[in-house]
């Protein structure tokens, strides 16, 4: 698991690790903590890294780019991850479920709190990236073995002349004997939603929808059906900004 923790304040960032580490500890989770002093410099380390980071909490009072900023580009960007907000002082949670925001902690509540939330949030990333389903995949022409795929490596599934297939981070499997109709209602339990009679999408891979366009994280451009199109745009419409973005003059 990789923890990007951004902060203008050392003392922040010092307990904050340390709480992490504490957690990590206690839960036996492997976890690589990333410890950043400007919002700059954690978006130059989101992208070169390719947006691999599984949590990223934001202190709302970091210097540069306000945070509230920073996680409307970084949710652009991907929306594969868990983010908290930490704050010094009184806000108004509700301006900031546009965010997708798994919490809010208070920095100057007990300690013993802000374990609590964030134990609870590694737990639920431990659970989701730890869940695995298995599938006879063709490994040849005419051949075909059991193969255990992650969940959140899967982006999509489609169903072509009557072949499904499984579209993760970094290959396609071809699925044996399986009814999609199934698999649909398998998959429904694990975050995906259908978007077509042929497509089911994994939706913490969804970067934005326009009208009846969905674009993934990976640049996959798909169709939303007119059947469809009103049950996917309320799924999202408090999640995602549902516009292009602007092209560069």
């Amino acid at each position: 698991m990789r923890i990007a923790v951004c902060a203008d304040e050392a003392d922040v960032l010092k307990t904050i690790k340390r709480v992490l580490q504490d957690i990590c500890k206690n839960e036996k989770i492997v976890a690589y903590i990333d410890l950043f002093s400007s919002t700059d410099e954690l978006l130059e380390s989101f992208m070169t890294d390719e947006y691999s980071f599984d949590l990223v909490l934001l202190y709302m009072g970091t210097q540069g780019m306000k945070a509230t900023e920073c996680a409307g580009v970084l949710r652009r960007l991907n929306n594969n991850f868990k983010l908290v907000f930490l704050t010094s002082y009184e806000i108004r949670i509700y301006d900031l479920f546009q965010y997708n925001i798994s919490s809010v902690i208070p920095i100057f509540m007990p300690e013993k709190y802000m374990s609590g939330e964030l134990t609870r949030i590694l737990r639920d990333i431990e659970n989701y990236k730890g869940k695995y389903l298995t599938f006879e995949v063709r490994v040849s022409e005419n051949n075909f073995a059991e193969r255990k795929i992650s969940i959140s490596d899967i982006l999509y599934m489609t169903v072509v002349d009557r072949k499904i297939y499984v579209r993760t981070l970094k290959e396609v499997y071809t699925l044996k004997r399986r009814s999609f109709t199934d698999l649909k209602k398998l998959m429904f339990g694990y975050n995906f939603i259908e978007i077509s009679r042929f497509y089911i999408v994994n939706m913490e891979y969804v970067r934005f929808i326009k009208g009846n366009e969905m674009r993934l994280d990976n640049g996959t451009v798909l169709t939303i059906s007119r059947r469809q199109l009103k049950n996917v745009t309320d799924a999202f419409s408090e999640v995602f900004e549902l516009t292009l973005p602007k092209k560069r003059a």
